[in-house]
């Protein structure tokens, strides 16, 4: 987002001064310095305790950062976002089979996609934000409750007709939308009829159960899975980047749409 407020230890007390700004190149240099300067101290990847940070975890966001480079500091460093996203997809990761298994309710048992989430139980982390969001403004209309896995929706999240119409094929598992009832233009934005909704974020279990609330998500929210890692390296191979090669990137390009269909 550009410069920002940048504040580290050595700085005085919160609220005794005003924060100076850090240009993006400053604030890149810090992120990527810090990152690797810890990287001997972080658990090796997959024997934290899930939700919290491995090296895997660093790597994802070193590859993350590395491949917005040049918009950070004018300097490309495509070359550093193939060897990270590689570092994480070489600790053992591997896709789920089913999509849709993503973002439910159990989506805990993703170990083996999900790097770092942010945890949610409806029982002993409760709030308003993050899933419980999620998978209720999704919700509205005529649509029961219980297909968002929550005992009522909140009426709001929609999408325009863009993004249903990118999906062609019936049987893409990534086209999660609920139609019945719904237009597809959005003539009005107050009436959650217009436009469909999209019903990624689920409160509910593999097996159809809902989760352990009905009032707040047991979903967690993944902030880095095994999909993006694939993309990184991908989009960074060809903007130039050396260290990959073209059988590799599509390889783990085919490997995304294999599993979407």
């Amino acid at each position: 987002y550009g410069t920002g407020p940048f504040v580290t230890e050595n700085d005085a007390p919160l609220g005794t001064f005003l924060p100076k700004q850090a240009s993006r190149a400053q604030l890149f240099n810090y992120v990527t310095t810090e990152l690797m300067a810890i990287d001997p101290d972080l658990a090796a990847p997959k024997t934290n305790e899930y939700g919290r940070a491995d090296k895997a975890a660093a790597w994802a966001l070193l590859a993350r950062t590395y491949l917005n480079a040049e918009v950070y500091t004018g300097t490309p460093k495509y070359d550093s976002a193939i060897i990270y996203a590689q570092k994480v997809i070489n600790a053992g990761y591997s896709l789920i089979p089913d999509y849709r298994q993503l973002m439910l309710a159990d989506n805990n048992l993703n170990a083996n996609e999900f790097i770092l989430t942010i945890n949610y139980d409806g029982i002993k982390t409760q709030g308003y934000g993050g899933t419980t969001y999620l998978t209720h403004a999704e919700n509205g209309g005529s649509m029961p409750g219980l297909i968002t896995g929550v005992g009522g929706g909140w009426g709001g999240l929609r999408t325009t007709k863009a993004l249903p119409d990118l999906f062609t094929n019936v049987n893409d598992q990534r086209a999660e939308f609920y139609t019945s009832g719904q237009s597809l233009e959005i003539a009005d934005q107050t009436q959650f009829p217009n436009g469909y909704a999209v019903i990624k974020y689920r409160n509910l279990n593999r097996d159809g159960s809902h989760g352990s609330s009905l009032d707040f998500a047991d979903v967690d929210f993944p902030i880095f899975r095994l999909a993006e890692m694939y993309l990184i390296y991908d989009e960074a191979f060809l903007r130039g980047g050396a260290g990959g090669d073209n059988a590799t990137a599509l390889s783990y390009f085919n490997k995304l749409r294999t599993r979407a269909y």
